[in-house]
């Protein structure tokens, strides 16, 4: 099929009091012989609406206003239907805006490539409305909801880490409870064993090292454990790495709070972070006992180790709030698979 359809830019800019950055947005495919109407729907279901019964207004640059989804009760002179008005009305490097929800005001800048595309060469087949067929972003919900029960004062419950899934995938579903008696034992050795190793990479007496030092230093630490996983080496000759990997991502935690706690509260610092992972509700007891045999654990820390690098090498993107939730996951994600399992092989 010829190049023949429009190629259409949508990213979301603002909308329900903020203004989004970095901006969200789709790539459509559409035929010139597609009306305003299938290309404000298109964008809504991309844009992941499921309150559609709202009013939403297309802007030329001309000054021209198509609205929508029915026609306006008093619309303005220069204001047309979008059900009737066909895309062949744009050209070729053309921008307009598209609102949905005139009270939230979601608005969109809207971008016409100057070089249509082949709908079966980008889509694979040719629909019978506007279709995305690229994107990127997180998409908010129109509402802010969180959840369905979300009324925005009530706060959110824990994470229940998969336990409230019915069990149709490894690891969901509910854990057997750990009986009281086995949780004690241990416990206080791991803890030690990690704070002792946590002490040997960054000594109470000197300053503590910076979040960047402090990545190499846990990527440095995943290659003797990798040697000794490849090589088959028992629990006992592990033990000494998986203290190591799992100090070192407690140090990069500590590192990245900033300028850190001063020399005198740092041991105090990780011995709160090393407990809080080994006794909290979200820390070690989520792991199961069948994610600690086998390479199973090391291909978990692995994956960790590797997010966080490929994230902190690059450093955090101008204006991401995110980024430093995610490398402190990825490095709890890694402490925490540690403490498991040096727990699991008490011995």
């Amino acid at each position: 099929m010829a190049r023949t359809w429009l190629s259409i830019r949508v990213e979301l800019v603002e909308g329900g009091g903020r203004i989004l950055w970095p901006r969200p947005g789709r790539v459509f495919a559409a035929a010139r012989s597609h009306t305003f109407a299938q290309l404000a729907d298109a964008i809504d279901s991309a844009f992941a609406r499921w309150d559609r019964s709202h009013l939403c207004l297309f802007e030329l640059a001309d000054g021209a206003q198509v609205c929508g989804p029915m026609a306006w009760d008093d619309p303005s002179e220069d204001m047309v239907f979008a059900g009737d008005v066909r895309l062949s009305r744009l050209q070729g490097g053309e921008q307009l805006l598209y609102t949905f929800d005139m009270g939230d005001g979601w608005t969109h800048l809207c971008t016409v490539a100057e070089q249509r595309v082949d709908p079966l060469h980008e889509l694979g087949i040719v629909p019978d409305a506007p279709l995305a067929y690229w994107g990127w972003g997180e998409l908010p919900d129109q509402y802010g909801r969180r959840t369905s029960d979300d009324d925005g004062e009530t706060v959110l419950p824990p994470d229940p880490e998969l336990t409230d899934l019915p069990p149709l995938r490894p690891f969901w579903g509910p854990r057997p409870d750990m009986a009281p008696e086995r949780e004690a034992v241990g416990l206080q050795d791991v803890e030690d064993e990690l704070l002792a190793a946590a002490v040997a990479l960054a000594p109470s007496d000197r300053p503590l090292p910076d979040s960047g030092t402090a990545t190499l230093v846990l990527c440095a630490a995943l290659a003797p454990l990798a040697d000794g996983v490849r090589q088959h080496a028992d629990a006992g000759e592990l033990r000494y790495d998986v203290a190591h990997l799992g100090a070192a991502a407690a140090t990069f935690l500590i590192a990245l709070s900033g300028s850190g706690p001063s020399l005198a509260e740092l041991d105090n610092a990780r011995r709160h972070l090393i407990v809080a992972v080994l006794h909290g509700d979200h820390g070690i007891s989520r792991i199961p006992t069948s994610g600690l045999e086998g390479d199973r654990w090391f291909l978990d820390v692995v994956s960790a180790v590797g997010l966080l690098m490929a994230e902190g090498a690059a450093g955090p993107p101008v204006g991401d709030r995110g980024y430093t939730s995610r490398v402190t996951g990825h490095a709890l994600d890694a402490l925490t698979v540690c403490g498991a399992w040096l727990k699991h092989h008490v011995p």
